[in-house]
């Protein structure tokens, strides 16, 4: 609130904090990286990432967030070298800068029971509530019991077995009720504790096909109400052929006047 002499004339809202980025702090090597945001939200909304590496290579990817809820994602393969994510959200009228997130790039890859490896083939960015997600997990003790979850309400989606190489592969379906957003896929040994998680984005499923019951409703909203009044004969009813006109004495007479017989109801002439 702004106050003057002559009392209050405005008032002064408080700037509104950029969203997070949410990025793996390390990576290796090849690897597919992904960067999650949330809240970009206003007419023609843009967001525009920028991954700039220490060696001085620059990408630029543009993608559209989520209507109703701001979230976006981009996907890309690591380099050689640590990374920097630049981010901005754009509307008709204003930009928003995310704070940049920076990526520890390793050269040892090798994977073993202190840093596991977790990835999403097929993956590209987005998942569907009520779809599925494939996962493949590595650096586990040979044969052991694996939990995989998903946050931030925990649901445990798998439990499957590290095979001979640690590896665990499995494929979930997320719940069809899970609500747009981010949420978060963690693999966790049973015995050794070891776990490993990472951002996913699940958009709002679409609508369910037809049944018969919404077939029936559509059918009755698009029927026009009869009448009250009149009797049977002059229903209309819907057929191959066209329209009928129900009723056995309507279709006797228009039988009777197609063929040239008399009217049982008339006398002769």
């Amino acid at each position: 609130m702004v106050l003057a002499a002559g009392g209050v004339v405005g008032w002064t809202l408080p700037a509104k904090a950029a969203p997070a980025l949410t990025a793996p702090p390390q990576t290796a090597p090849g690897e597919t990286v992904e960067v999650l945001g949330t809240d970009c939200l206003g007419i023609d909304a843009a967001i525009t990432a920028t991954v700039s590496t220490a060696s001085g290579q620059e990408t630029i990817t543009q993608v559209q967030p989520d209507p109703e809820t701001g979230a976006w994602g981009v996907v890309f393969d690591a380099g050689s070298t640590d990374m920097t994510v630049n981010a901005s959200c754009s509307t008709y009228n204003a930009t928003t800068d995310y704070p940049a997130a920076t990526i520890d790039v390793r050269q040892d890859t090798t994977i073993n029971a202190t840093d596991l490896g977790l990835s999403f083939p097929g993956y590209t960015g987005a998942v569907t509530a009520g779809g599925t997600l494939q996962i493949e997990a590595t650096g586990f003790p040979a044969g052991e019991n694996v939990t995989v979850t998903m946050y931030s309400t925990p649901i445990v989606l798998a439990t499957p077995l590290a095979d001979a190489q640690g590896r665990v592969v499995t494929t979930v379906i997320i719940p069809p009720d899970t609500a747009a957003g981010i949420h978060t896929i963690e693999v966790k040994g049973e015995s050794t504790g070891l776990k490993n998680s990472r951002p996913i984005l699940v958009q709002a499923s679409s609508a369910g096909p037809m049944t018969t019951t919404n077939r029936t409703s559509a059918l009755a909203e698009r029927t026009p109400q009869l009448a009250a009044t009149g009797t049977a004969a002059q229903i209309l009813i819907p057929g191959a052929g066209g329209l009928l006109l129900a009723g056995g004495a309507a279709l006797a007479f228009t039988r009777r006047r197609s063929t040239g017989l008399p009217d049982p109801g008339r006398g002769h002439k």
